[in-house]
C-alpha cells in the first residue's frame, strides 16, 4: 500500500478550495502559527506563537463559561476576555504581575446589562486610551471606562458593578474618590448618550419698573417718614455725592381679614440700577425732570437692623437698642449713592422709577434657551429643545425721525431658568450646560457650565419627584460657542447594532450596521401615522381682554407631521397626510386661535415620545406703521409711510389692516 505524503513546500495557504481538493504544498487550517505580512505585497512569513495554558486567579469563573471576545492591550501588556457565564463578566489579565482582575460584572437575569451570549460572539473591539469599546451585532454598541469600572466592581467578581462617578484619577491613571450612583446600567455603557427632553423653564421680569405703592420712598426708623434725608443727629439734608439708605415698600400689597397689609412682592432692581426720584407721589408729567438719581449699591430684604457705620453718621436716632434704621418684612432697604440732586418739597413723599434704557438684557433680540448634558469622560450629549422666545415687548411707540417702533424693544430686566435637573436626568450626567440662541442666527451660545456641585445645580424643590435647577441671567454676555457641528446633531447617530467596528482617525467607525425602525406594532403589523388638524380657541371668552394672548397669525397655511423617538433619543423621519394642514383665515384675527391635532393611528411599540412638527411656507412679510392718511379725489385714500419702509411695499403688494388706531378689529 503506497505512503501518501504532503509535503508543504511552498507554504500557501488556501481557504477558498474544499479540503479534499487542496494541493500539496498548501493548507487550510493551523494552530499556533502568526503570519506576518507587509503592507505592499500579499507574501508573508509563518512563525510559531506560544500555546495556551491555565492562568490562576479566576476562581470565580466556572468550567461552563464561555469566552466570547478578547482584545490584547500590548501598549500596557494586559488581555481582556469578555465572559458569558451564569452572568456576564469582563476580566483583566496582567501579563508583568501575572494577576486576574474582574473590570465590569453583570449579575442580572439574562445578563441585560453586557448582553453577552454563549452563542454569539463579540466581532469587534478596540481600545482608545482607557476606553474599551466593543458591539456584538445584537445589541447596543456599549464602551467603559477600565479604570472607573474598576473602582467600582468588587475583586470577587460576583457582585454587580456599580457606577462611579464625579473622581479623579491619581499619578498612577488609578480612579479615585468616586461616588456611587448605584448599579450600573445599559444606558450607562452604551456608546449612544441621550441628551434632555424638555426644555427650561423660563420666568422673565421685566425692565419696566415704576411705581411701587404709590410711588412713597420711606426713610424708616421713626415711623415711616417720607423725607428724603437720613435721620441724624443734624437732621442735615443728603446732598450731591452722599451714600445713605432708604426704604422701598414692596409692591402687590393688600389688605390681608385680620387687619393690615400683606408682605408682597420685593421691588426687582439689583445693585447697579439707576432710580429716578420725582417730586411728590403722583405720576410724574411729560418732561417733568427727576430731583434726583439713585445709583444702588446694596440691598437688604426682610426685617433688619442697621448699625451707624452704614449710615455713615456718627449718631443715628431709632432703635432704642440698636441705634440704627430699621425696616420692616415689607420693605426692601437699599444703600444708594446720590449722583444728582435738586432742591425739592420733601414734605409730599416721592414717586420713583427705574432707569431702564442701560439695563435691559437682549435688548434687540428674540432669545431662546435650551441645555446640553456632559457626561463623564468629556461626553456631551445632543442639544435639547429650546424654549419659545423671552420677549417682553413694550407699549406701541413709533418714532418717526428714528423711523422704528420703540415698543418692539425686548424689557427684559433677568431671566430665570429653572428646572434644567429633570427627575430623569442620566445619573452619569456630571454637568448642564445652558445654551442660549438668538432666533435669526444659527449660532448657539454657551451662558453657563454647571458643575453638578455647584449651588445652581441643587437649586429648586427638594422633592425628589421634582426638578432642580435655577440659574438667573442678569447680563447677555456669553461664555463660549458651541461648536457648530453640533447644530447638525440632534440626536446621537449611533446604530443600533454593528456587525464590524474599527478605530480610524482617532474616530470609531461601524460597518455592517442596523439603523432606524420599522413602523411597527406589537404584532409586527405596519403602522401608517394619520394626523387631522382642526382649528381651536386658545381661552374662553370669559378671559380679561386686557391681558395680552397668544395667538396664530392669519391668512396662513400650516402644516404638521409626526415623528418618534426611542428611549435614547433616536428619531424617525416626519410623516404626514393630506389632513395634516389647517388654514387660519382672517375672520380668525379676532379670537385667540390655535389648533388641535389629533393623532388617529396607534404608536410603534418601540417608541418612547413622539413630536409634532409645523411648517409654515407664506411668502415673506412686513409690519410698516402708517404715519398719515390723505382723502384723494377720486374717493379712494392715499397713506404715507416712512421713507425708511419704501423697500418693503412696491406696486402690486397688499395691505391689510387688521386694527386701526382704537383697536378695533377690521374685516
Amino acid at each position: 500500500m503506497p505512503e501518501i505524503k504532503h509535503q508543504f513546500t511552498g507554504g500557501k495557504m488556501n481557504k477558498d478550495l474544499d479540503e479534499r481538493l487542496v494541493p500539496n504544498g498548501e493548507y487550510r487550517d493551523a494552530m499556533n502559527v502568526q503570519v506576518s505580512t507587509s503592507d505592499g505585497s500579499n507574501v508573508g512569513a509563518i512563525q510559531n506563537v506560544l500555546g495556551n495554558s491555565i492562568i490562576s486567579g479566576q476562581d470565580f469563573i466556572t468550567t461552563d463559561a464561555v469566552c466570547v471576545g478578547s482584545i490584547a492591550d500590548e501598549k500596557n501588556n494586559k488581555l481582556y476576555y469578555f465572559i458569558a457565564d451564569f452572568y456576564a463578566i469582563i476580566i483583566e489579565y496582567d501579563t508583568i504581575k501575572k494577576t486576574v482582575i474582574p473590570i465590569i460584572v453583570d449579575t442580572t437575569v439574562g445578563a441585560d446589562v453586557l448582553s453577552f451570549d454563549a452563542q454569539h460572539a463579540i466581532t469587534g473591539i478596540n481600545i482608545i486610551d482607557e476606553l474599551l469599546l466593543w458591539t456584538d451585532n445584537k445589541s447596543e454598541p456599549k464602551k467603559i471606562n477600565i479604570p472607573r469600572c474598576k473602582a467600582g466592581t468588587d475583586p470577587s467578581g460576583i457582585v454587580h458593578t456599580k457606577l462611579m462617578v464625579g473622581g479623579n484619577y491619581d499619578e498612577n491613571l488609578v480612579y479615585v474618590n468616586g461616588i456611587n450612583e448605584g448599579l450600573i446600567k445599559e444606558s450607562h455603557i452604551a456608546v449612544i448618550k441621550k441628551g434632555p427632553s424638555k426644555a427650561p423653564k423660563t420666568i422673565p421680569e421685566s425692565a419696566k419698573i415704576s411705581g411701587y405703592v404709590k410711588g412713597s420712598m420711606e426713610l424708616v426708623g421713626v415711623g415711616n417718614v417720607n423725607y428724603f434725608y437720613p435721620i441724624g443727629n443734624d437732621g442735615g439734608e443728603v446732598e450731591q455725592g452722599h451714600e445713605t439708605w432708604i426704604g422701598l415698600q414692596n409692591i402687590d400689597r393688600v389688605q390681608v381679614p385680620n387687619g393690615g397689609l400683606s408682605v408682597g412682592t420685593s421691588p426687582n432692581l439689583v445693585v447697579g440700577d439707576v432710580i429716578r426720584v420725582y417730586n411728590g407721589k403722583a405720576i410724574p408729567q411729560d418732561g417733568e425732570k427727576p430731583i434726583a438719581r439713585l445709583l444702588i449699591k446694596q440691598i437688604e430684604p426682610g426685617q433688619f437692623y442697621y448699625s451707624q457705620a452704614q449710615n455713615n453718621y456718627e449718631e443715628v436716632s431709632g432703635h432704642p437698642t440698636y441705634g440704627a434704621i430699621i425696616a420692616y418684612s415689607h420693605q426692601v432697604a437699599y444703600k444708594v449713592s446720590v449722583s444728582t440732586l435738586i432742591s425739592h418739597d420733601f414734605t409730599s413723599g416721592y414717586y420713583f422709577e427705574l432707569e431702564q434704557e442701560e439695563h435691559s438684557i437682549f435688548k434687540g433680540k428674540f432669545p431662546r434657551f435650551s441645555t446640553r448634558y456632559k457626561y463623564e469622560d468629556n461626553e456631551y450629549s445632543p442639544v435639547g429643545p429650546y424654549s419659545e422666545v423671552v420677549f417682553i415687548p413694550g407699549e406701541f411707540d413709533y418714532h418717526p425721525t428714528e423711523a422704528y417702533n420703540k415698543g418692539m424693544v425686548n424689557n427684559l430686566k433677568q431671566l430665570i431658568l429653572q428646572d434644567f435637573v429633570s427627575t430623569d436626568i442620566p445619573k452619569d450626567v456630571v454637568g448642564i450646560d445652558l445654551l442660549y440662541k438668538n432666533e435669526f442666527s444659527p449660532n448657539v451660545y454657551v451662558i453657563k457650565s454647571v458643575d453638578k456641585n455647584d449651588e445652581v445645580w441643587n437649586n429648586g424643590y427638594t422633592n425628589p419627584l421634582k426638578p432642580k435647577g435655577s440659574y438667573i441671567i442678569t447680563t447677555d454676555n456669553v461664555y463660549a460657542q458651541v461648536p457648530s457641528n453640533q447644530l447638525i446633531r440632534p440626536w446621537d447617530n449611533v446604530p443600533k447594532k454593528a456587525l464590524a467596528q474599527e478605530v480610524t482617525g482617532n474616530r470609531v467607525v461601524y460597518g455592517n450596521y442596523v439603523q432606524g425602525y420599522n413602523l411597527e406594532n406589537e404584532l409586527g403589523q405596519k403602522i401608517t401615522p394619520k394626523l387631522t388638524a382642526s382649528i381651536d380657541n386658545r381661552f374662553d371668552s370669559s378671559y380679561s381682554t386686557s391681558k395680552t394672548r397668544k395667538s396664530l397669525k392669519s391668512q396662513r397655511t400650516y402644516n404638521f407631521g409626526i415623528l418618534y423617538g426611542d428611549k435614547y433619543g433616536r428619531e424617525t423621519p416626519v410623516f404626514t397626510n393630506d389632513k395634516a394642514n389647517e388654514l387660519i383665515t382672517k375672520s380668525s384675527s379676532a379670537s385667540s386661535s390655535s389648533i388641535a391635532i389629533n393623532i388617529e393611528s396607534p404608536h410603534p411599540s418601540w417608541a418612547e415620545y413622539y413630536k409634532i412638527l409645523v411648517k409654515e411656507t407664506s411668502s415673506e412679510y412686513y409690519n410698516v406703521a402708517m404715519g398719515r392718511a390723505y382723502d384723494a379725489e377720486d374717493g379712494n385714500v392715499w397713506i404715507s409711510f416712512p421713507s425708511i419702509d419704501r423697500n418693503k411695499i412696491d406696486e402690486d403688494t397688499y395691505l391689510v389692516l387688521k386694527r386701526d388706531t382704537n383697536k378695533i378689529i377690521l374685516f
